[in-house]
């Protein structure tokens, strides 16, 4: 009997790539890295929290704005501080978001 020849992949955890391990796994090969799934946990923080809820992980409390008009309003509504964390391709495009303070 011939040993089998294995091709090992490894793709980063970054947009997509899980999607694209899996396909690679359905050809049989062995690949490290992530699984569609895992893409929707880091690429989307709202789901990501929720899985996180549904096993019992207490989180704090959050909010999700699909614009930056709609988190400046909020903010501005409810001065407090906050901890700003990008989802999805806004995560990767970080030169768009920027954190200070107006100086008086």
């Amino acid at each position: 009997m011939e040993p089998k020849k294995f091709l090992f992949v490894s793709l980063d955890d970054v947009l997509g790539q899980g999607t694209k391990a899996a396909r690679v796994r359905a050809t049989g090969k062995c690949v490290v890295g992530g699984t569609p799934y895992t893409d929707r946990l880091e690429d989307d923080r709202a789901f990501g929290q929720q899985e996180l809820k549904n096993a019992g992980v207490p989180i704090i409390p959050q909010d999700n704005f699909t614009s930056f008009a709609d988190a400046i309003a909020f903010v501005r509504a409810n001065p407090n501080r906050y901890v700003i964390k990008p989802s999805g391709e806004a995560q990767n495009l970080k030169q768009l978001l920027f954190v200070g303070e107006v100086s008086t």
